[in-house]
């Protein structure tokens, strides 16, 4: 490599380090919420007053201050928080507040403050915040308090100092100050997530009166529990029309009772206790508590040793998820010996009290701690969490609550957090979707999951297929779709994923679905599809699949080659230089790119990997002034000539490259076209009618 190459790419490695940020800027458009406890507080500015000139200084806690205005259930120091929030108008800049000297005492007065117990809970079980604050005096804790964007409540960190090798940096753990006018009788005395069931039984008839929560369906499971006795198996053909809930669980490693054929009619007249493993006992509770006659468990409403009931039970679950009044899932148990309640000590609920106003309390990421839980590490379990009109999660910790129009939890059961990283879930779980973009989340998540079977690949997912499939009418093929091919083939691995491909064969090389670990994708990012300007550089000519069962094009599949027109498909070298910034050698020319291979790693030695590239789009950004471009690594396949496997991805930017490319990266492509030896690499050439040449080639 060219030492001038080297040297600009250590100079983009320099620009390209996370700042040091500075402390946020003022909202400067914010308008004041329509809060009437807030309208108080800013009107009658019963805390001190706020002076612009001090924030940059940490405000210490004197015997001389007056708080008798706030809440005593709250230490001192917490109390010195709401002593100095500084105003949600525009202008406000941010406030620091010392507070208890280290995490120890911090601990300690947390089993008097609830305040203080928020921040234990937000270190302990969140995972904390990493501030790149540049302010502070070594040893010194303390509290920075901002107005969070929009201006509807406060975000609150507790820093303390860490040693950094360019600076003495902050880290910590937030939580958000949120003005309410909603009163909720708190009791932080509880032995067991349990004592949220009241609650929940609340959640669910508020949920009642929700229109999108109440779509009703006359499909019924084949199979579903009846609870009225003793429970046992009943058909849901034999039943009229009722309302049924589900439950999503982990299986674990323990060995335990499933349906077998042999057992079918036993069960019907009743179910073994042996079979009700702890999960299940307390899933029945929960559904006979919030309701329900009826409840359906895979492990005892499938025939578990029969490939034909599986085929056939496993293809209706967007049916039998997307039909159930009630998902009770349980969330945090690793194997149906830990059931769906836990001990806990306390509610950690927090609700302060300054004069005549109000403010909830809770942890910034609260969702964090649903995500985190055992049962949203397995795959088949994501469907079953977004299938549902509602879900009831039993987490170590509390109940939380998912419907299609609102998301609760103990902490919060009243109404919605307002400040957007504060929703439970990420972003697949939006409701009112984007087609495109949504699948592409939803895969990325999923793809992050286990699988005990490699095979349920695809058919873990086939239920969510389903259901997009009924909105689009597109035509689904091995986990992508025939219509938006061109974009549905950039994704990549990420590079925290290490991916493997298992020796079954489930999916061709150029779908995500043929390997196991996290992929992301381009449109996801770099682009809107419904403003920028994309010029491809394939056209998707046929897709030939065979699938294991011809009746259900969402289930496992047999082979699948797909057969494109290119404009270019170029032999390339791949050069290393860390773990994805590599140069990729176009026809002798070096071009700058971020590669990402699916499987393969280059070692050193040797740094280098000869391939093939093919370029799939070109990307001109309405918003942002850059253009991306991205293609596929390829390899032939050696069985036949123009048939190629992919084993990367790679893609690159005008704001990477501009300052290293000794040539554009379209004259490099142009210049290797015109080096190729064309019957070494095509199925054929054709000329399309605008004269320009057209490769044909397969991907297996």
């Amino acid at each position: 490599m060219p030492f001038s190459l080297r040297a600009s790419l250590s100079k983009l490695r320099r620009l390209g380090r996370k700042p040091e940020a500075s402390p946020p800027e003022p909202n400067t458009t914010a308008a004041l919420p329509d809060h009437d406890s807030l309208s108080i507080i800013l009107r009658n500015r019963i805390f001190a007053p706020f002076d612009q000139n001090k924030t940059g200084e940490i405000i210490s806690l004197s015997d001389e201050t007056d708080l008798s205005s706030v809440s005593s259930h709250i230490c001192r120091h917490c109390q010195l928080i709401f002593h100095h929030l500084p105003p949600l108008s525009s202008g406000a800049g941010t406030v620091k507040v010392k507070h208890h000297p280290d995490e120890s005492t911090l601990k300690q007065s947390a089993t008097t403050c609830s305040l203080c117990d928020l921040f234990v809970l937000a270190l302990d079980l969140l995972k904390p915040d990493y501030e790149y604050e540049f302010y502070g005096k070594p040893g010194v804790v303390y509290i920075v308090i901002s107005p969070t964007i929009g201006g509807r409540n406060w975000r609150v960190r507790w820093c303390y100092p860490v040693d950094e090798d360019d600076g003495y940096g902050a880290r910590g753990c937030s939580i958000v100050i949120n003005p309410t006018r909603k009163v909720v009788e708190i009791s932080n005395i509880s032995t067991s997530t349990r004592d949220g069931l009241p609650v929940a039984k609340d959640w669910l008839n508020a949920c009642q009166s929700h229109e999108t929560c109440n779509t009703t369906s006359e499909t019924l499971p084949t199979r579903l529990i009846d609870l009225t006795g003793t429970p046992r198996l009943c058909l849901g053909a034999n039943l009229g029309p009722i309302k049924y809930a589900t439950l999503s669980h982990c299986w674990g490693s323990l060995p335990f009772q499933t349906l077998q054929e042999k057992d079918l009619q036993q069960f019907l007249t009743e179910i073994p206790p042996s079979a009700l493993r702890k999960t299940f006992q307390e899933a029945i509770e929960t559904a006979k508590y919030m309701g329900f006659q009826y409840l359906w468990i895979d492990s005892l409403c499938i025939i578990q040793d029969s490939e034909e009931d599986w085929r056939v039970e496993s293809s209706l679950m967007a049916s039998v998820y997307g039909n159930s009044s009630l998902n009770i899932s349980a969330s945090g148990a690793r194997d149906g010996s830990q059931g769906c309640f836990f001990p806990r000590a306390k509610t950690r609920r927090c609700q302060v009290q300054v004069e005549n106003n109000l403010f909830d309390c809770y942890p910034r990421k609260l969702q964090l701690q649903l995500e985190t839980q055992p049962l949203y590490f397995r795959g088949w379990t994501l469907q079953e969490r977004i299938l549902p009109k509602r879900t009831l999660h039993c987490t170590r910790a509390q109940l939380f609550w998912e419907c299609n129009q609102t998301r609760l939890c103990e902490m919060l059961p009243k109404e919605n957090p307002t400040e957007e990283d504060l929703r439970y879930g990420d972003r697949f779980l939006e409701r009112t979707v984007t087609l495109s973009n949504q699948w592409h989340r939803i895969v990325s998540r999923y793809s992050a999951c286990e699988l005990t079977h490699p095979r349920d690949k695809l058919v873990a997912l086939s239920g969510l297929a389903r259901r997009f499939q009924n909105i689009t009418k597109e035509t689904y093929v091995a986990g992508l779709w025939k219509e938006r091919l061109q974009s549905d083939l950039c994704w990549w691995v990420l590079l925290k994923s290490k991916a493997s491909s298992p020796e079954i064969y489930r999916a061709p090389s150029w779908s995500w679905a043929h390997l196991d670990g996290q992929v992301d994708f381009l449109s996801a990012h770099q682009f809107d599809a419904s403003t920028d300007i994309l010029s491809f550089h394939i056209s998707i000519l046929d897709v030939h699949l065979e699938l294991k069962d011809q009746g259900n094009p969402y289930g496992e599949i047999l082979s699948c080659t797909l057969r494109v027109a290119s404009e270019y498909l170029l032999p390339a070298t791949i050069e290393k230089e860390d773990d994805y910034v590599r140069f990729l050698y176009i026809g002798g020319e070096p071009i700058l790119a971020e590669v990402y291979l699916d499987t393969l790693n280059i070692s050193s030695p040797p740094r280098e990997l000869d391939v093939h590239i093919l370029p799939l789009v070109a990307v001109q950004c309405s918003v942002k002034s850059v253009n991306n471009c991205a293609g596929l690594v390829v390899q032939p396949t050696g069985v036949r000539t123009g048939q190629y496997r992919r084993i990367g991805y790679y893609a690159l930017s005008d704001g990477m490259v501009a300052k290293v490319l000794t040539v554009p990266y379209m004259e490099a492509l142009q210049k290797a076209d015109s080096q190729v030896v064309e019957d070494e690499l095509y199925v054929e050439v054709v000329v399309d009618r605008s004269g320009k040449k057209q490769r044909i080639i397969e991907l297996f």
